[in-house]
């Protein structure tokens, strides 16, 4: 009775259940459980494949991951998602993607000072400083399509990074207002 427990418990670490009583337990002295040889054949091949255990602590080992740690890299490195990133475009890129009729969000990361002193019709202002504060009341859905500014490109650039390791996935720096040519509000 205690071999047929013990291989049991062996066959339900290795993953075996179901068949587990169509197999043979031999040879398991009671003392000898660390070197206990179990045969994991049905008895009609009982010639033909016999599989031994050396010890139980070592088949628990190998059952729960059932993968080398060479497969677990791998199988890792497949999981990975690819690092997000912004795009960066130009502003005749923003203005087409303005235009083409999908939702966007603009987004201003400069000073109050200077958003209101000259600014893109229909920005958000967010200054970069604070971005990752607000972004998450201001900017809700991760997936927006998100167009961002400046002056020369250097703060949109720095927001963009910010948006994207927050978990962004649709942004894009079209630099300075400096270079735009489509028309500008102040106010």
């Amino acid at each position: 009775m205690k071999r047929f427990i013990l291989f049991s418990f062996v066959c339900l670490c290795a993953g075996l259940v179901g068949g587990c009583e169509n197999r043979i337990v031999t040879n398991t002295p009671s003392n000898e459980l660390a070197d206990e040889s179990v045969t994991n054949t049905p008895s009609n091949e009982l010639a033909d494949e016999t599989a031994t255990n050396t010890s139980s602590n070592d088949l628990a080992d190998e059952s729960v991951t059932n993968t080398s740690s060479s497969d677990l890299a791998d199988e890792s490195e497949k999981n990975k998602l690819p690092a997000a990133v912004y795009q960066r475009i130009t502003a005749e890129e923003a203005m087409t993607m303005m235009e083409d009729g999908d939702p966007y969000i603009l987004v201003d990361v400069r000073t109050k000072d200077e958003y209101e002193t000259q600014r893109i019709e229909g920005a958000v202002l967010i200054p970069v400083d604070v971005i990752a504060d607000r972004s998450e009341s201001e900017l809700p859905d991760k997936n927006a399509r998100i167009l961002i500014y400046c002056r020369s490109g250097n703060r949109s650039a720095t927001a963009a990074k910010i948006l994207v390791g927050l978990g962004y996935s649709n942004v894009f720096d079209f630099g300075g207002i400096a270079s735009w040519t489509y028309g500008t509000i102040s106010g």
